[in-house]
């Protein structure tokens, strides 16, 4: 059995729906703060049928899972989070000295990891935990010229990559004192069906913006067309994570999830230009602007990730990211699940 937390959000919902398509017997546990909506049941299909959804906040966990259904779990996703502190921050009273305008959002990103962490000594067939992070652990910039390793450069800069690497030292504490097969994942910039705003995310990634731009024949302002990104398909990152439930062995504390590499922004605006040619673009950095990655953001958290570790210890690969974006501006063009 499969408990995965924030299972209806956007990556975790990918997750479910590989893990479920993988098995027809396969069912899986989703925990989340919200009640499954219509985007998800239309997204998973006939699969929700296998899904047992028990609406909660995830630092409430203990109060749903019973006894029986901890004695069942081998497998944890720990996915649960809030990926827009500081825009709750600004909205409620930034510089408030006790942050109080982002409390519920930090209590999500650490409290519910030391939760979900706390249970998984009360699961005795759990055979590995996953705690989902964040490429926003890492600096804004690195070394130029080698793709970004887990071990370097991660230093937060913001109030949700400062969670995220918390939960991740919890996670890392969790293996090291208590015994726990527990591992993190860094995830670059993802992208894909389900990609929408809600409560918990208030962010547009720039494929998705790019997709549904060409898809309604906007015409789109970049800062800088040579700017870069290293994005990587929703479905993609669902599978890296099954990976690693699966892997014989994990042999480090964090793995990036990503696509290896990076893409300009010029080459996704090209693409989604050559499916829709009356899509048109400019690159400008007059207000204004759609796409505002600066052409000097090219390392650190910006740039390409390492994925040495993740190849050593699966057989897992990423998709080149011009296939997958261009299969993701079909899927908006044809109505998809998305927005």
């Amino acid at each position: 059995m499969l408990l995965v937390t924030g299972g209806g959000g956007f990556v975790m919902s990918h997750l479910v729906g590989r893990w479920l398509a993988r098995d027809a017997n396969a069912r899986v546990i989703v925990l989340d703060s919200a009640p499954m909506s219509p985007v998800f049941k239309q997204f998973l299909g006939e699969s929700i049928a296998r899904i047992e959804w028990l609406e909660t906040d995830v630092v409430r966990a203990t109060s749903v899972l019973s006894k029986s259904t901890l004695d069942s779990i081998q497998y944890v996703v720990h996915g649960a989070a809030v990926t827009s502190i500081n825009r709750y921050v600004h909205a409620e009273g930034r510089g408030n000295p006790g942050l109080s305008g982002a409390r519920s959002s930090i209590s999500t990103n650490i409290d519910g990891a030391l939760c979900i962490l706390g249970l998984a000594e009360k699961m005795p067939a759990l055979k590995r935990l996953i705690n989902v992070s964040s490429g926003s652990v890492y600096a804004d910039s690195s070394t130029d010229g080698f793709a970004l390793p887990e071990d370097r450069f991660v230093d937060p800069e913001d109030i949700y990559g400062i969670t995220k690497y918390t939960a991740e030292l919890f996670t890392r504490f969790a293996k090291k004192e208590l015994g726990v097969p527990a591992t993190s994942v860094r995830l670059s910039g993802v992208f894909g069906p389900m990609d929408r705003q809600t409560s918990a995310r208030t962010v547009v990634c720039i494929p998705n913006a790019i997709a549904h731009g060409a898809v309604t024949g906007s015409r789109m302002r970049a800062r800088a067309l040579n700017a870069v990104g290293d994005f990587i398909h929703a479905d993609d990152v669902g599978d890296a994570i099954i990976a690693l439930l699966e892997a014989d062995q994990i042999n480090f504390d964090a793995y990036n999830i990503a696509a290896g590499r990076t893409v300009r922004i010029g080459q996704l605006l090209a693409i989604a230009q050559t499916l829709h040619p009356s899509f048109e673009f400019e690159e400008s950095d007059a207000e204004p602007i759609d796409i505002n990655y600066h052409a000097t953001q090219r390392t650190g958290r910006w740039g390409a990730y390492a994925l040495d570790r993740i190849s050593a210890d699966t057989s897992w690969q990423p998709r080149a990211v011009e296939d997958s974006f261009r299969s993701y501006v079909e899927f908006v063009a044809a109505g998809g699940t998305s927005r």
